[in-house]
């Protein structure tokens, strides 16, 4: 009997600790949710908009060629108002670039080569999914530009790898931006056969450049460039 009055006196004790454990606890939950909110609210996303170009540039024994494209489909987050000072974080960029969709300067036959040799209709599509992007600037250019050193994984011809390149954010009215980005790639690194023409009289260099001009629009309901 005594152990049980002693039992029930040590539980009255500690339960102030255990309410205040349980407090604290709750508190902890409602702060982690608010700072959740907090930054989802702070988050604005872009989809694709039209008037964007993507250029892929090489050079044969012949001549310099290019094909292009007008179509990039995708998405980019980023949080932090677009103002002077303040930091621009880059949460998200996804970006795809439908094979079908590339035109070769010199008409059918480049691009059918082209066709070829990324393997259209097993690899549809050219990715780049963003793992980490870095600001560069807290400040924006004087064109009102955002800098930042991005990684990610780039896809091409069904085989990803770890690229570096610079990307160029830059925030006009309309809550409309324009991405840029240019990187220096070798085809053999993709499994890319360099083409060729002419029995192979010309022969392309393995060396290309990718340069992209990506326009996005603000998601609708999401907060606008430069507001608080």
């Amino acid at each position: 009997m005594r152990g049980l009055f002693m039992r029930a006196y040590y539980d009255r004790r500690s339960l102030p600790n255990t309410l205040s454990m349980m407090a604290l606890m709750l508190g902890l939950v409602i702060s982690f949710n608010a700072l959740t909110a907090a930054v989802a609210a702070s988050a604005t996303t872009y989809h694709s908009a039209a008037g964007s170009t993507v250029v892929v540039r090489g050079h044969s024994t012949l001549h310099n060629w290019s094909v292009r494209s007008s179509t990039l489909t995708g998405k980019m987050i980023l949080s932090g108002p677009m103002v002077s000072g303040k930091t621009v974080a880059m949460d998200l960029l996804h970006v795809a670039i439908p094979v079908a969709t590339l035109k070769g300067s010199d008409g059918s036959g480049m691009t059918n080569t082209i066709m070829h040799a990324l393997h259209r209709r097993q690899h549809p599509q050219i990715t780049f999914i963003l793992t980490h992007a870095e600001p560069q600037n807290a400040k924006p250019t004087k064109s009102g530009t955002y800098i930042f050193h991005a990684v990610g994984l780039l896809k091409i011809n069904g085989i990803m790898r770890k690229e570096s390149l610079k990307l160029l954010v830059t925030p006009h009215l309309g809550g409309k931006v324009t991405v840029q980005a240019r990187v220096k790639l070798k085809m053999r690194d993709f499994a890319v056969t360099p083409p060729t023409t002419m029995l192979g009289i010309i022969r392309s260099s393995n060396a290309i450049t990718i340069s992209a001009k990506w326009q996005l629009t603000r998601a609708n309901g999401g907060r606008k460039p430069g507001s608080k």
